[in-house]
C-alpha cells in the first residue's frame, strides 16, 4: 500500500523496479490482453484500442512496441504519447474511443499520431520523452529518430499511452532486459480469437445503427 501511494505522489525512489508490461486493468473497451500483459489486440472495429504502461516511464527510457498484426480493412495506425493521469485512477469505462483528439482534450495527456510509413506489420516502434519535453521515435532500431510532439511537462510522472488504432490490430512491448518473446500457440489462438470476436461485434454494431 505504501509503495503504491508513494508512486501516486511521484516517489519512484523507494518503489522497487517493475519490468515494463500494459497496464492491467485500464484499457479500451475493445482490447484483449494476453496473460503476459505484453502483447494488446484490438478485438474489434478501428477504435477504443487505448492502452496504457503499468508504470511512470522514465526521461529518456525507450517504450519499444512491435507492430504483430494489421487490419488492412481500416485506415490510421498507431496514436503514441504521454499522460500525466495515473491509470489506475482512471475508469476504462470512461475512456474516450481515441486518443487524438479526445483523449488530449480532456487534459494530462500529449499524443500524435504516427506516420503511416511507420505502421506496418512486423515495424518495431521506439518512443521516448528527453528532458525538454519534445517526444522522438525511432524505427526497427535505426539510429535516425523523429520529432513526434513537443511541451511535454517532465517535471509530473508520465505513463505511456497507446491507442492501437486503425490498420494496426496487435502490438507487444519489447523489453530489451528480457528475451523477446515470439508468437506462441497462446498468442496465435488470441489473435485468431479477437478476429472472430471483431467480426461477430462488428456485424452487432453495423445492426444497431440500421
Amino acid at each position: 500500500m505504501g509503495s503504491f501511494f508513494s508512486t501516486l505522489l511521484g516517489d519512484y525512489t523507494q518503489v522497487p523496479y517493475v519490468p515494463l508490461a500494459f497496464h492491467p486493468d485500464t484499457k479500451g473497451s475493445q482490447i484483449i490482453l494476453d496473460a503476459s500483459q505484453y502483447i494488446a489486440t484490438r478485438a474489434a472495429t478501428f477504435r477504443d484500442g487505448l492502452v496504457f504502461s503499468n508504470r511512470p516511464i522514465k526521461v529518456n527510457e525507450k517504450v519499444t512496441l512491435e507492430i504483430l498484426k494489421e487490419d488492412g480493412r481500416w485506415f490510421g495506425g498507431l496514436r503514441l504519447g504521454f499522460t500525466s493521469e495515473h491509470p489506475s485512477l482512471m475508469n476504462s469505462r470512461d475512456l474516450p474511443p481515441y486518443a487524438c483528439p479526445n483523449l488530449v482534450k480532456q487534459g494530462a495527456c500529449w499524443a500524435s499520431v504516427l506516420p503511416d510509413d511507420y505502421v506496418g506489420e512486423g515495424t518495431i516502434v521506439s518512443f521516448w520523452v528527453n528532458r525538454k519535453g519534445c517526444v522522438f521515435f525511432s524505427v526497427n532500431h535505426e539510429f535516425d529518430y523523429y520529432l513526434l510532439l513537443e511541451d511535454v511537462p517532465v517535471k509530473k510522472p508520465l505513463w505511456a499511452v497507446m491507442d492501437i488504432y486503425g490498420r494496426t490490430k496487435a502490438v507487444q512491448l519489447v523489453d530489451p532486459s528480457r528475451p523477446k518473446i515470439h508468437m506462441n500457440e497462446s498468442s496465435e489462438k488470441l489473435l485468431n480469437a479477437s478476429g472472430q470476436n471483431g467480426e461477430y461485434l462488428e456485424r452487432a454494431l453495423l445492426k444497431k445503427h440500421i
